[in-house]
């Protein structure tokens, strides 16, 4: 028998793992492109595009846990060094 945890629970994992709807911030740097995806059925997902010099790679991020692209924004110059 599969036990069920609390996390199992569509009410209670759609509260945890729910991205919250912010603006999309209109002062970011130029090298900085928005990304909107939309995966169907009216849904819409979104990030940020960090251009960098051609002869560095590019790097795809992905999160999650309800996370949203901006709150990785403080170390994305990180990945610039």
């Amino acid at each position: 028998m599969e036990k069920k945890i609390l996390i199992d629970n569509p009410v209670v994992s759609n509260i945890v793992f729910y991205p919250r709807k912010i603006a999309i911030p209109n002062d970011l740097n130029s090298n900085i492109e928005i990304l909107r995806l939309n995966i169907g059925n009216g849904i819409e997902i979104g990030g940020f595009f960090y251009k960098n010099d051609v002869k560095n790679p590019t790097i795809l991020l992905f999160h999650g846990n309800g996370e949203i692209a901006l709150d990785y924004q403080y170390i994305a110059p990180i990945f610039f060094e």
